[in-house]
C-alpha cells in the first residue's frame, strides 16, 4: 500500500525530473506498417 510519505519522498521527485530528461531525448516512434489486429 502505498502511503503519501512515500509519494512525496525527494526520491520521487528526483525521479519525475530524470524520467522527463529521458522522455525529452527519446524520438518518437515513426509508424511504418500496419498492423491486422487493430482495425
Amino acid at each position: 500500500m502505498m502511503t503519501g510519505e512515500f509519494l512525496s519522498s525527494p526520491e520521487m521527485g528526483e525521479l519525475a525530473k530524470t524520467m522527463v530528461k529521458v522522455q525529452r531525448a527519446l524520438a518518437p516512434v515513426c509508424k511504418d506498417a500496419e498492423n491486422p489486429f487493430v482495425k
